[in-house]
């Protein structure tokens, strides 16, 4: 919280405004205004300098938690973008905040909201889900043996599809700081027992977009969600190969039930319905094809 101002108006009820900005630059652009009264708080934000009423039949408390969260800061500057590009006259004009769900007491994971939206008077569609930036990890492990080219697969229970196998590339959310490597790396020992260093890995999203899209967008009907696509190259025997074929890993205390699978390299596109593994496979074959990357490097 960057500042909180109290302020009595003519009508005797308290107000004050909160500022909740994802840095320091934004802090006049993304504040949380609210109002209590005697027995209900009315929330509010700002975007492009209006004020946009929240509601919601969850508690102010949760609500709050939601309106300062990473997520809905970065929707809010998002937002910002294009209500300044539009010609037409891009209008938010009230956000309800449907559900919020907790990762511990203090971190919010996701958020459920619809937002009254308009396109100069025309209504635009605004449900959301909320779950911010995420990465996914593409491996190259290259057999000393044989020379030829394999990958890992996480397979694990996904409850959201129904189904008590998935296979997928390792994955994983983006922490508070935004420290996209950090997390690649965290998730790699976490999921695959690899230790990595952070300067190794190489972000195909940014080989191929450079700042024109944050990372690969697999659903932008619904979710805010961009992956940030990594991959590494390590070299490695029959031996590693054959201990990492059905390892158990995950971290049991985050619910996570994970079982490793290697698989071909070039079998990996019919192993999973993965989007982000076909999207990681689809970037590593352009960008190696157009000579940007060399032996697992950016060139």
């Amino acid at each position: 919280i960057s500042d909180i101002i109290f302020i009595k108006n003519e009508s005797a009820v308290n107000m004050f405004k909160c500022c909740f900005p994802s840095d320091k630059n934004s802090a006049k652009s993304n504040p949380i205004v609210s109002s209590s009264a005697t027995e209900t708080k009315a929330l509010s934000f700002l975007l492009n300098e209006k004020e946009v009423p929240v509601t919601s039949f969850l508690s102010s408390e949760l609500v709050e938690r939601a309106l300062r969260s990473n997520q809905f800061q970065q929707w809010v500057q998002a937002m910002n973008r294009s209500i300044n590009q539009s010609k037409e006259g891009l209008e938010v004009r009230s956000v309800e905040i449907q559900s919020v769900d907790m990762f511990g007491p203090h971190r919010v994971g996701f958020i459920k909201m619809k937002a009254d939206s308009f396109l100069g008077e025309k209504f635009i569609p605004g449900i959301c889900f909320l779950r911010g930036m995420t990465v996914g990890m593409l491996l190259g492990l290259k057999c000393t043996d044989n020379g030829e080219m394999y990958s890992i697969l996480v397979d694990q229970p996904r409850i959201p599809v129904g189904e008590l196998s998935m296979l997928e590339i390792p994955a994983g959310m983006i922490d508070d700081a935004g420290n996209f490597a950090g997390a690649a790396a965290k998730e790699l020992k976490e999921e695959c027992d690899i230790e990595v260093n952070e300067s190794d890995l190489i972000d195909l999203t940014q080989l191929a977009y450079g700042n024109n899209f944050p990372g690969m967008c697999p659903s932008c009907g619904g979710c805010d969600e961009y992956i940030k696509l990594m991959y590494h190259e390590i070299d490695v025997t029959k031996e590693t190969l054959k201990s990492m074929q059905g390892k158990l890993t995950g971290v049991m205390e985050e619910g996570e039930l994970i079982t490793l699978k290697v698989v071909k390299f070039d079998d990996i596109w019919q192993e999973t319905c993965d989007a982000k593994a076909l999207c990681a496979l689809a970037l590593f074959g352009e960008l190696k094809r157009r000579g940007k990357l060399s032996q697992g490097k950016s060139s």
